[in-house]
C-alpha cells in the first residue's frame, strides 16, 4: 500500500490521541470522531493540497506529480461534482480539553 493510500485510512484512533494528550500533561480530554465533508476546487487542487502540501512533498518530482494527477483524475472522478469541485465524506478526531486555571 502506498503512502498516499495509507494517509486516507482513517480508523478510530481516539485512544492514541488521548495517550498523546496525557503524555503532554493535558488532563481530562474527550476525543470524539465526527463525520465531515472534504471539499477541494478540483482533483488537481486535492492532490496539490495532500501531496504538495505535506504527505509526499519531498517524495515526488514534477513529472511524477503530473503522472499522479493524471491517474487521480481518472480514478477519483466519482468524487467530482457537477460543477467540477471535489467532495467526499471524511472523518476527523476532535479533542476537547479544559485549560487548567
Amino acid at each position: 500500500m502506498g503512502i498516499l493510500a495509507r494517509r486516507w485510512l482513517i480508523r478510530d484512533r481516539s485512544h492514541q490521541l488521548q495517550t498523546l494528550f496525557a503524555e503532554a500533561g493535558v488532563g481530562s480530554v474527550e476525543v470524539r470522531r465526527e463525520r465531515g465533508t472534504a471539499r477541494f476546487p478540483s482533483i488537481r487542487g486535492w492532490m496539490e493540497c495532500d501531496v504538495r502540501g505535506w504527505t509526499l512533498a519531498d517524495e515526488l518530482d514534477d513529472d511524477q506529480f503530473e503522472q499522479l494527477v493524471s491517474k487521480a483524475e481518472r480514478e477519483l472522478r466519482r468524487f467530482v461534482t457537477v460543477d467540477g469541485t471535489v467532495e467526499f465524506s471524511h472523518p476527523a478526531l476532535i479533542a476537547i480539553a479544559d485549560k487548567p486555571a
